[in-house]
C-alpha cells in the first residue's frame, strides 16, 4: 500500500512539473533563455544535450530547428514518460540514465550545446564538481554548457543560509501564484511539485549556494564563464551577487 501511494505522489509531482513548465508560468524563464542561446549559437546539424530534463522542460527545447537533434536524459521514469510524450521521434531522442553516471555511447561524441535547467542544486557540492568536470569534456571545441539555478547570497552560517534558502524558495512560489490560474486539478499539481521542492530544501536534500562559490567552480573547468540574471528583475548587473535565478553561460573548456 505504502508503494502504491508512493508511485501515486510521484506520479502527480510528475505531472505537476509537467505542467508548470509548458505552461511557461516559471517566474525565471530559464526554459526560454535556453531556447535563445540554442537558437542564436546552434547551426545545421546540431547536437544538444539535455541532462535532467524533468517532466516538462523538454518542450521548448524541441522544433526550434528541424536539423537540430535534442537528447534529453532524465533518471526519474515518470518524469520522462511525460517529457517524451507526443515528441519521440526524428531527431529528439530520450534516455533514462543516471546523470553522475552517464556518458556518451562513444568516446568522440561531442555537443554543440549541453543544457542543465535548475536542476545543479539537486547534487551534493562534490558531486556537483564531478558532474561540471564530465559535461566539461563532451562539449564541442566552440560549444557550451547552460546552467540555470538557484542561490542565495555569501553568508557565514548554516542558520543563515537555512533562513536565505526559505526566503529564496516562498519568494519564487508568491512570483509562480501571480501567473497562475487555478482553472483545473493540473494548476493545483503544479503548486504540490513546487511546494515538493521547498520540502526538500527543508529537509537538506538540496544544496542551493552562493554565486561566489558556483563561480568559482565554473572557472576551473571553463575559461568563459558569462553570467545573467533571470529572477528576480531588480538584478542590474552580472556582479549582483543577491539571492535569485541565475544563468550561466561556459565555453571554452579546460579539459
Amino acid at each position: 500500500m505504502t508503494e502504491q501511494k508512493s508511485s501515486r505522489e510521484d506520479s502527480n509531482l510528475a505531472h505537476g512539473c509537467h505542467h508548470f513548465w509548458c505552461r511557461g508560468r516559471s517566474p525565471d524563464r530559464s526554459d526560454s533563455r535556453a531556447q535563445d542561446e540554442i537558437t542564436h549559437n546552434v547551426s545545421g546539424k546540431g547536437q544538444v544535450l539535455h541532462l535532467c530534463c524533468g517532466a516538462g522542460i523538454e518542450y521548448p527545447l524541441n522544433g526550434m530547428c528541424d536539423e537540430v537533434s535534442v537528447h534529453s536524459v532524465e533518471e526519474n521514469p515518470d518524469y520522462l514518460r511525460l517529457a517524451r510524450m507526443g515528441n519521440e521521434g526524428g531527431l529528439n531522442t530520450y534516455e533514462q540514465a543516471n546523470p553522475l553516471l552517464w556518458k556518451p555511447k562513444s568516446a568522440d561524441e561531442t555537443y554543440d550545446a549541453i543544457v542543465l535547467l535548475n536542476a545543479l542544486h539537486r547534487f551534493k557540492p562534490i558531486d556537483q564538481r564531478s558532474l561540471i568536470r564530465n559535461l566539461s569534456r563532451f562539449i564541442k571545441p566552440k560549444g557550451f554548457l547552460f546552467i540555470s539555478d538557484f542561490y542565495i547570497p555569501e553568508l557565514e552560517d548554516n542558520a543563515r543560509e537555512s533562513k536565505a534558502i526559505m526566503e529564496l524558495d516562498f519568494a519564487y512560489m508568491k512570483s509562480y501564484l501571480h501567473n497562475i490560474e487555478f482553472e483545473d486539478s493540473n494548476s493545483s499539481k503544479s503548486l504540490e511539485y513546487l511546494l515538493s521542492t521547498i520540502e526538500e530544501d527543508l529537509q537538506g536534500k538540496t544544496f542551493k549556494t552562493s554565486l561566489k562559490k558556483q563561480r568559482k567552480l565554473f572557472g576551473k573547468y571553463f575559461r568563459t564563464v558569462e553570467q545573467h540574471s533571470l529572477w528576480p528583475k531588480h538584478h542590474k548587473s552580472s556582479e549582483d551577487m543577491g539571492s535569485g535565478v541565475y544563468a550561466h553561460i561556459l565555453r571554452d573548456s579546460k579539459t
